[in-house]
């Protein structure tokens, strides 16, 4: 719904209609990009038509010889014709020059209305209210947004934003909203202001501090508990590492083992022989066996971590191009490769153990509890998961092993950023 009011598909209408006009402009400024450089090169081919990339003849007879001035009576000078010939090259390389700038400037705005345009019609909720901020209230495209309902007390919809009911602050006033938010911001959702700000109406966290792992639980629980919501279940570590994945000694991927859990369950799958089959089914696996080879030969897949013992690994190497583009290829790295199937498929099945990677921009992203955990047993985990990752440094890692770790709930506004000066060190020989 956009804000201040809960529209349907059919209210959307006209924005969409909008979003494919705006898709059509960034094809249209696309194809006057390419009419640009196609334009430059017919220039440049007929300015350089017969002629080796070198200098003409008389311009290498430009310098003068040894004792004469540059400029003085001796010096040649080029005849009429031979000027035009040379300076049709020169004219040529300008034309090119001017092409290509007008190419880059047709490209570089056809990127931008792409980004709008794919900002306002991507599935993430938060994105009408963006689409709202670039093009528009309905009817006045490119006009301010409309003065939310949610804040009118005598509205029908006072305090709902969809179908969820919120408890509006004192200090959140339409005045309030409209002198003290910039256009973005006064189109976002209701609990977006009701977890970023506190009961006095100040931010309720300084974005650009940094803080210690229980003031950053607390910051984060407290604004799931201003603004809560039945999707904001979960709590998630972003982490980016002094890492570089193209590195063979700088590459991670192993599992760690939480105290309490994931707090979300896992689908585990096992890929075994027929003849183990009811036993793999038996101990809590959703598939195994020759069914699972079914499954997965069809990219049928159904499941969230796929077990197998060494034995079956070369069998399961033919189905890798299948399983390695989803990261489900088993691995001793990262715990899916067992010797029995009993303890592994407890373990992810109850979200005991969580496989890690690095992926290729150096990030770590880990769903370490749920909200309802509360603040010890998250910081228990946290601090489990973080122990970890460093005993299980790579060779290559720096001491300085964490660049920067955020904490955040699945729909905070914004991120909680930990001091890594307060985390431990790797223990390496890089340094």
């Amino acid at each position: 719904s956009i804000c201040g009011s809960n529209q349907t598909g059919k209210d959307l209408l006209p924005q969409q209609q909008r979003l494919t006009r705006g898709t059509m402009s960034s094809q249209r400024n696309t194809l006057r990009a390419m009419a640009a450089l196609v334009c430059a090169g017919g220039l440049a081919c007929r300015g350089l038509e017969g002629r080796a990339f070198v200098a003409p003849g008389p311009l290498r007879q430009l310098a003068p010889g040894p004792g004469a001035s540059p400029m003085g009576p001796e010096a040649p000078r080029l005849s009429a014709a031979e000027g035009t010939e040379a300076g049709s090259v020169g004219g040529s390389w300008a034309a090119t020059t001017a092409g290509l700038m007008l190419a880059g400037a047709a490209i570089g705005s056809s990127r931008r209305q792409a980004r709008d345009v794919g900002l306002a019609a991507s599935g993430n909720k938060r994105r009408p209210a963006i689409n709202q901020w670039y093009y528009g209230t309905e009817g006045s495209e490119g006009g301010p947004p409309k003065e939310p309902t949610f804040l009118n007390p005598k509205a029908d919809d006072y305090g709902m934003w969809g179908d969820e009911k919120f408890e509006v602050p004192k200090w959140f006033t339409v005045e309030k909203w409209r002198t003290s938010f910039v256009a973005r911001n006064r189109s976002r959702e209701l609990h977006w202001f009701l977890k970023f700000w506190d009961k006095e109406g100040k931010e309720a966290f300084d974005k650009k501090q940094t803080y210690g792992i229980s003031e950053a639980l607390d910051i984060a629980l407290d604004m799931t508990t201003r603004g809560p919501r039945e999707g904001d279940k979960f709590v998630v570590a972003k982490m980016t590492m002094n890492l570089d994945p193209r590195k063979p000694d700088e590459q991670l991927r192993t599992t760690v083992s939480l105290p309490h859990g994931t707090g979300q369950g896992l689908r585990v799958a096992v890929f075994c022989e027929e003849a183990e089959t009811e036993e793999a089914l038996s101990l809590g696996a959703v598939c195994a066996g020759d069914a699972l080879m079914q499954k997965i030969t069809d990219d049928a897949i159904d499941f969230d971590v796929l077990i197998a013992k060494p034995a079956m690994m070369p069998k399961l190497a033919r189905l890798g191009k299948i399983l390695g583009p989803r990261k489900l290829m088993p691995s001793p790295k990262s715990g899916t490769v067992v010797q029995e199937y009993g303890a592994a498929i407890e373990e992810f099945s109850k979200g005991a153990s969580a496989e890690v990677r690095l992926d290729e921009k150096s990030m770590i992203v880990l769903q370490f509890g749920t909200v309802a955990m509360g603040k010890t047993k998250l910081g228990e985990n946290f601090r489990a998961f973080i122990n970890q990752l460093v005993d299980k440094a790579p060779p290559g890692a720096p001491s300085n092993y964490f660049k920067k770790v955020n904490i955040v709930t699945t729909l905070a506004p914004f991120p909680v950023s930990l001091d890594v000066n307060e985390l431990p060190k790797a223990a390496t020989n890089r340094d």
